[in-house]
């Protein structure tokens, strides 16, 4: 694949999608069971030795294994030989819906010799797995003994027990693996930006494709909580549903549930798409992006950062507020967040009746956190195709001070022009625009 000279105005296509998410593995699964709103939401117990230690509400990915995808052989063999024979499910599952999407678009590459660029994004690879590892190594030699061992002696033998974990949180380990696994010789990059992550991918990836770089990109975004760490973490925050119910916008709303899963979506030149004829979802039109530089966990209130990203949005699209069909926003479900995107939803959009419907996604499939933009935008990509708007689930009561048009039930829709926005911790604000194929 050669990739054409720089033109900033280059039209790109989304020719490819891949998920693993509670709801189904694939798009289509993942599309039906939304659709006959099949939800799996279930209680996740973490365990210690004597027995259940806390449980937490959890949309979980059930029945998938990567090496009946196909990942097997080499790959595996040599994946499984750097995690020392440990099962990294997050590396696994981002790998996995990679390939389901090169395979949904019929993207051929040389594997010896491309352009292909790569963008992955995770809110914290490893970590996770590491932290839960050390803290049960520690426990173990610390009460192995009946005597206090010596520190030197400790550290040492919980260094050699738990390096090549500490070694793959750097973000650089999941893209190089990432990268052998799938061979990709082009552009790649790691990317954080909280919540927003995935918006913030799709937009490195336009851009490298319209600078020449690429002809085409693959966008990764994988979470996959198993341990104690996000569960404890957002507990703590006072962020999570104490029924496990998502209420996106409702009066009522009092937190969010994590899922875990993980997207992947490629994204190439319009005119390579349809010389080699492959299935187009979508038209990337373009994204607006800024940071607040507040608070971690609380928006700014009396920020205008989140419209302006919108506003930009639009301008990067060539359109008007008038043209959108559709806003998938964020939709936490707590106070603050909902509070923070509905006001910039009524800035831009204007008071309820002139706004389109807001159709929140996340009592669906959970918060997947890191992969949330992501995994949101699959759902979009399969409402487009679909011609359907489903209903904001658990909004019973939509806020009146809120000032937007929550959508309450399935309608059938033609779906031109959609924007999806989020807004991560650390105020990371993204907006994107997608135009129908």
């Amino acid at each position: 694949m050669a990739a054409p000279a720089s033109d900033r105005n280059k039209r790109l296509a989304i020719t490819g999608i891949g998920v693993i998410s509670s709801l189904g593995i694939g798009p289509e699964a993942m599309w039906k069971a939304a659709f006959r709103q099949k939800i799996q939401l279930r209680k996740e117990r973490i365990r210690v030795a004597a027995g259940v230690w806390r449980s937490y509400y959890f949309h979980k990915v059930s029945g998938f294994d990567p090496a009946a995808d196909g990942l097997n052989g080499e790959t595996l063999d040599a994946l499984n030989s750097w995690k020392e024979g440990r099962v990294d499910e997050d590396l696994l599952w981002a790998i996995a819906a990679a390939r389901m999407a090169v395979g949904d678009s019929r993207l051929r590459y040389d594997p010896e010799d491309n352009d292909l660029s790569l963008f992955v994004t995770h809110e914290n690879p490893g970590l996770e797995l590491f932290f839960d590892r050390t803290a049960r190594e520690s426990f173990r030699l610390l009460t192995k003994r009946r005597q206090r061992p010596r520190e030197a002696a400790f550290i040492d033998t919980l260094y050699q027990r738990c390096s090549t974990d500490g070694y793959d949180a750097q973000t650089f380990m999941y893209l190089y693996l990432i990268q052998k696994a799938l061979r990709v010789h082009g552009y790649t990059s790691y990317s954080c930006n909280a919540c927003a992550s995935g918006l913030y991918a799709l937009e490195a990836a336009a851009r490298e494709i319209r600078s020449g770089g690429s002809s085409a990109a693959i966008i990764i975004a994988s979470d996959h909580p198993r341990y104690i760490y996000k569960f404890r973490w957002f507990e703590q925050q006072g962020l999570l549903a104490p029924d496990g119910l998502i209420k996106p916008f409702d009066a009522q709303r009092d937190g969010f549930t994590i899922g875990d899963g993980a997207a992947a979506i490629i994204l190439e030149d319009w005119n390579q798409a349809r010389v080699r004829k492959a299935p187009i979802y979508a038209e990337y039109l373009g994204g607006g992006f800024g940071a607040q530089g507040w608070k971690v966990i609380v928006p700014d209130l009396t920020s205008g950062v989140y419209a302006r990203t919108m506003r930009l949005a639009l301008k990067q699209a060539g359109l008007t507020p008038a043209d959108i069909d559709l806003i998938n926003p964020h939709g936490v479900g707590t106070s603050a967040g909902d509070a923070y995107e509905a006001k910039a939803i009524a800035d831009v959009f204007g008071q309820p009746q002139r706004q389109p419907p807001v159709m929140a996604l996340k009592p669906y499939i959970g918060h997947t956190l890191g992969g949330c933009a992501l995994m949101e935008t699959v759902l979009v990509l399969m409402c487009m195709r679909h011609g359907q708007i489903l209903p904001t689930l658990n909004c019973r009561t939509a806020d009146p001070a809120l000032r937007i048009h929550v959508t309450d039930r399935l309608t059938a829709k033609p779906l031109r022009y959609v924007m999806k926005t989020a807004s991560g911790f650390a105020g990371f604000d993204a907006s994107i625009v997608l135009g129908s194929a």
